[in-house]
């Protein structure tokens, strides 16, 4: 209600948003609709194709500026990462200048993350009237998977198997998949029934070769599966066999893979980062915290997480 009348009804409105946010976006689509503005008005723009599009709405093409497009915008800011991470970007201060000019344009801003929420207006250095904090809801069915590991754990004759981590990402930068694949070179010396899954599809250039290249010189290829894509079934099979998931990124929006994770029994190890705490804290989790960019610190996290698994999931 209270974005309803942030914005006008009798024209489109534009949603931008996130291909991770497909689903959220189209519950959004229809409580909007439910409220006043018909399906018919409003429009997508972001990271989806026409061919990938589940919604059935009008889709535009991808871009920042959308105050040009002359439409009432409702802008959907998920993370900062032009801010946060410059050094991913060629030319951070050209997306600075889109991020800003899209808010300075908007009708409304909302965001699902508490840190986004937060620091917004500090950032881009804009005073934002119709700033909005979501809720964040779940995008898998995690009591399914919590109900097949407990069911897993019930008929499992050897606990002592090895732990298997796994941390789902895109091969991006400010991932940090490095961070966590020296450590687990570094684990595996101690605990050599581990294992790692990184499922995932390619983000900076070059980067998931430059992975899959360091996973083998560090002499981890046997402990560890790179899959690719992975469908939600095959994905959510990953989140039952796993024991402890691992978020070893410099800088996000929250930490929807961690609730998740948590969600569904597994432990959780997380770089301690404001934006993964904010997260967790806005629901009453936490996580096993490890320094950002430290390995030792993450070596001596993912040791303590062979024990403590079962014990966190029952403090969150």
């Amino acid at each position: 209600g209270l974005l309803t009348s942030a914005l006008s009804k009798s024209a489109p409105t534009t949603l931008w948003f996130e291909e991770s946010q497909e689903r959220w976006l189209e519950d959004f689509a229809q409580e909007f609709s439910l409220s006043g503005v018909p399906r018919r008005a409003l429009r997508l723009t972001g990271g989806i194709s026409g061919d990938s599009n589940p919604t059935g709405l009008e889709v535009l093409p991808h871009q920042f500026a959308l105050s040009n497009l002359g439409l009432p915008t409702l802008l959907a800011c998920h993370d900062l990462h032009p801010f946060t991470v410059p050094w991913k970007y060629d030319d951070a201060a050209i997306w600075q200048q889109r991020l800003r000019h899209a808010v300075s344009g908007a009708g409304a801003v909302l965001t699902q993350f508490p840190h986004t929420y937060r620091t917004l207006e500090e950032q881009t250095g804009l005073a934002v009237p119709e700033l909005f904090l979501t809720p964040s809801p779940l995008m898998l069915p995690m009591a399914t998977v919590l109900s097949r590991r407990l069911v897993r754990a019930s008929q499992s004759d050897s606990p002592g198997g090895g732990t298997r981590f796994i941390y789902p990402a895109q091969f991006q930068l400010h991932k940090n998949h490095e961070i966590l694949v020296l450590a687990f070179a570094e684990h595996i010396r101690h605990f050599p029934k581990s294992r790692l899954v990184l499922p995932g599809t390619p983000g900076s250039e070059g980067w998931m070769e430059h992975i899959r290249d360091m996973v083998e010189s560090t002499g981890i290829a046997q402990n560890t599966e790179m899959p690719g894509r992975l469908t939600e079934v095959a994905l959510l099979e990953e989140f039952v066999q796993a024991d402890v998931l691992v978020t070893p990124s410099f800088a996000e929006g929250g930490n929807y893979v961690g609730l998740e994770a948590l969600a569904g029994g597994l432990g959780l190890v997380a770089a301690d980062i404001p934006q993964s705490r904010a997260h967790l804290a806005s629901v009453g989790a936490t996580a096993r915290w490890f320094k950002a960019g430290s390995v030792p610190s993450l070596v001596e996290a993912l040791a303590a997480s062979v024990e403590g698994g079962s014990q966190q999931f029952a403090e969150n």
